[in-house]
């Protein structure tokens, strides 16, 4: 019976939930954390390391991003914090833009329920709701059945949209 299962101690509620949710979510992408490029034509993230190996080459001159629409200044590129992270995995690690991109981008999905259920125990001191609903952003979009194009592209409701426009369309900027 219920009455016989031992309960897990209140100290370790939180960090058991949450660990539980990042490896569901490095379960779900851990192809992902290898560094070869996508194969899906419709994917930016090529633009993306390009800008993050720029970056990378070029530490000490954050003044101008010359592949970016012939030339921008950073602070105008995207959104630079990310190519800025890859970068300096790239310098910290040794490894090529397309290694570092996909391990930190793959990375921040992972942690995106962990964060999501982390504000809302915060919040509500509920470990089962925010549980569930790191679970849910895990597992399933809820923007499917809003809208009609979202679930033509993602192909069924059960399906995680974020998971899909990481990998489809390389949209790590997005995601983060």
């Amino acid at each position: 019976s219920a009455s016989h299962i031992p309960m897990i101690p209140p100290r370790l509620r939180t960090p058991l939930c949450a660990l539980t949710l990042l490896g569901i979510n490095i379960y779900i992408c851990h192809a992902m954390f290898r560094g070869a490029p996508t194969i899906q034509t419709g994917s930016i993230e090529v633009l993306f390391m390009s800008f993050a190996r720029w970056l990378a080459e070029n530490w000490n001159d954050r003044s101008w991003m010359p592949t970016w629409i012939m030339g921008n200044p950073v602070r105008q590129v995207y959104n630079p914090a990310l190519h800025a992270t890859v970068a300096a995995f790239i310098k910290l690690t040794g490894w090529n833009a397309p290694q570092s991109y996909h391990f930190v981008t793959t990375s921040i999905y992972c942690l995106g329920p962990v964060t999501l259920f982390w504000w809302l125990y915060r919040g509500s001191r509920r470990h089962g709701l925010a549980f569930l609903a790191g679970l849910i952003y895990s597992l399933v979009s809820p923007a499917t059945p809003l809208d009609h194009s979202i679930l033509r592209d993602v192909g069924s409701y059960f399906s995680p949209h974020r998971l899909q426009t990481l990998i489809t369309y390389g949209e790590g900027p997005h995601i983060t």
